[in-house]
């Protein structure tokens, strides 16, 4: 079955998004007939033999050269922690990393979260500058270029900072503008430069805040975005992303939104399970798995976490006998 790629009406919050059927991505191709479910657009199929080994990804979020000995190991621990569990879940295929390349936050105090929720803005100190920006673990870089070369990871792109003075505190992109948007993209590109790290053209928004700012951005930088949460959705063909980020998104297909291709999370590493993959795979969708490095980071609960969703993930991987691939693959 073709995997079907719509463009539709979607709205974030208060923003709403209208149709867009320009510029279709190069892989699609008009059909001229519409999709059985409801939508008020053309849409686009991609090539079933090319979505033969991309039915499947798993994204991990929050990567960054923090140990366990630092307070939470977000990867900083290769030979040990989470990259050493997640590296041996790669004979299933490619594990993406979405890599925070300049990481800044902190949980707050509840009375500074309490301001925040208010609209009070507040300076979010966070660790301190530079800390753990990538090119200042060069060893850690290394290991990480070394695992790329090998197939077994695929690095995307999670934020520059992870902060924000505004709530919520670790939704960095939702309240930017989209020259300040463009600016943090494009810093994130130098330093992944400088570690001399590749770099794939997909973006995981940090804290799932997402404002028109970004999509410019994004945009204008050639970025595909996987910024919808669609876990609890129904196994149909016209379900859609209702959890966080851009809700109302298709919830297992990919689709363009104000240009920008957009990739939709369905399944958590952690709670869900095979059936559901052979599911969305079988409707020609993708199976786009969720995880965090941390389940719990600095005793704010995360969530999700890696270690915690273990077992889990391996039973997953091992029973759905569907090869996880790389984001690039399926956003060109």
């Amino acid at each position: 079955m073709s995997a079907l790629i719509c463009a539709a009406d979607v709205r974030y919050k208060s923003i709403r998004i209208s149709p867009d059927v320009s510029d279709p991505h190069p892989i699609f191709k008009v059909r001229s007939f519409m999709h059985k479910a409801t939508c008020r657009s053309l849409i686009y199929s991609v090539d079933a033999s090319r979505m033969s080994e991309r039915m499947m990804l798993i994204g991990i979020d929050d990567i960054h050269p923090e140990r366990a000995i630092d307070g939470t190991d977000c990867g900083g621990d290769p030979d040990k922690g989470v990259l050493k569990y997640l590296d041996s879940l790669t004979e299933f295929g490619t594990i993406t990393l979405f890599v925070t390349p300049n990481w800044r936050y902190l949980p707050l105090s509840l009375p500074s979260k309490g301001l925040m929720r208010l609209g009070f803005r507040l300076q979010n100190k966070g660790w301190p500058e530079d800390k753990w920006r990538l090119d200042m673990h060069p060893e850690w870089c290394s290991w990480l270029r070394e695992k790329v070369k090998e197939g077994r990871f695929e690095l995307g792109l999670h934020g520059l900072y992870h902060a924000s003075n505004s709530w919520p505190p670790a939704a960095e992109f939702k309240a930017l503008d989209e020259n300040e948007s463009l600016h943090r993209i494009e810093e994130a590109e130098r330093i992944f430069s400088r570690a001399r790290l590749p770099l794939s053209r997909v973006f995981r928004p940090p804290g799932w805040g997402i404002g028109e700012g970004l999509l410019k951005a994004l945009l204008k930088r050639n970025y595909a975005i996987s910024g919808s949460v669609g876990i609890l959705s129904p196994l149909a063909e016209a379900s859609i992303c209702k959890e966080a980020g851009l809700t109302g998104a298709k919830a297992f297909y990919p689709e363009r939104i104000r240009g920008v291709l957009n990739i939709p999370v369905n399944c958590s590493i952690r709670t869900s399970h095979e059936d559901r993959v052979r599911e969305i795979v079988g409707m020609g969708g993708i199976a786009v798995l969720h995880g965090h490095a941390e389940n719990d980071y600095h005793g704010e609960r995360i969530g999700n976490g890696v270690i915690t969703a273990y077992q889990n993930l391996h039973s997953l991987l091992a029973k759905a006998k569907v090869r996880t691939s790389r984001f690039d693959e399926v956003s060109g």
